[in-house]
């Protein structure tokens, strides 16, 4: 059995221009509904580490091209984890459309809906039968055990924002009782999982940084 990648649509709402591409992350986050453009991993289950603005063309390669227009264009900043955007980094190849926001390495994750590149099985792993899907979950390291994490994370709390919405509509007070039992069983839960999966998240970032770092060297 495979489930959807992402369950929501991406769409650009901001109407204003900015000197600044910080100024994009509160509508990056409206955009993205919260969660990493590559990954769809949510940004609560980091807190209180920040989530990053990535230029989909990476700025090495527009200034280089001196598309300096590029580091302000709402169409080019997407909504990124740390580790997605450190691993994306500066990869790009070939020549810079005069006005699509393309990039031959990814997916416009904007233009092209991920459900029909990625898929996840039963255990939260992330699969593509698609070639350049496959090769962004090598380039992402979309394979590791904290997409998985993230994703049982997303059902956990699925589960337990259920329950809620039954206690507030049940009127026998035996089962609105069990029902409060389970909520708040899987209220610890996953606030142990969540400090448990930040743990592992810091850790997979340091060691991605240091990679990064010493194949620049």
């Amino acid at each position: 059995m495979t489930y959807q990648f992402r369950k929501h649509m991406i769409k650009r709402n901001c109407d204003s221009k900015y000197n600044d591409y910080h100024a994009y992350k509160e509508y990056l986050k409206i955009d993205f509904k919260n969660r990493c453009a590559y990954c769809n991993m949510h940004d609560n289950w980091i807190m209180p580490l920040p989530f990053q603005i990535d230029h989909y063309i990476p700025r090495a390669k527009f200034e280089q091209a001196k598309r300096h227009d590029l580091d302000c264009d709402y169409r080019n900043l997407m909504y990124s984890c740390p580790i997605c955007n450190r691993l994306k980094s500066d990869v790009f190849d070939g020549e810079i459309s005069e006005d699509k926001i393309n990039n031959p390495y990814f997916y416009n994750p904007v233009d092209i809906d991920y459900n029909t590149i990625f898929t996840r099985d039963e255990s939260g792993r992330i699969q593509s039968e698609d070639v350049l899907g496959r090769d962004m979950i090598k380039r992402l390291q979309l394979y590791r055990p904290t997409k998985q994490m993230a994703w049982f994370l997303d059902e956990l709390k699925q589960v337990y924002d259920d329950i809620e919405k039954r206690m507030q509509l049940e009127e026998d007070s035996k089962k609105r009782k069990k029902l409060e039992c389970a909520y708040y069983k899987i209220g610890n839960v996953l606030f142990r999982k969540q400090q448990l999966f930040v743990h592992s998240f810091v850790a997979e970032k340091t060691k991605n940084y240091k990679k990064v770092n010493n194949s620049s060297e």
